[in-house]
């Protein structure tokens, strides 16, 4: 399993020097954990994007029947 960011692979550094994992089966969950929050981060930045790009197709959709009414 790849973690995939520079600061994913410095949280799994971090763990192994501060926690002392006493497993595989630690280091494996902690490895999961660690992607599981950075795919849900990734998951989170792609819905505010394309919120913000909805918002703004709404708010130009509107300024052109605005202008058509005039």
């Amino acid at each position: 399993m790849n973690l995939r960011t520079e600061k994913a692979l410095g949280r799994m550094c971090g763990y192994l020097r501060e926690a002392h994992p006493r497993s595989a089966e630690e280091i494996a969950d902690e490895m999961m954990a660690i992607l599981s929050d950075r795919e849900a981060w990734t998951a989170k930045k792609e819905a505010q994007y394309y919120n913000a790009r909805y918002n703004s197709w709404v708010r130009k959709g509107l300024e052109a029947d605005e202008e058509e009414g005039e």
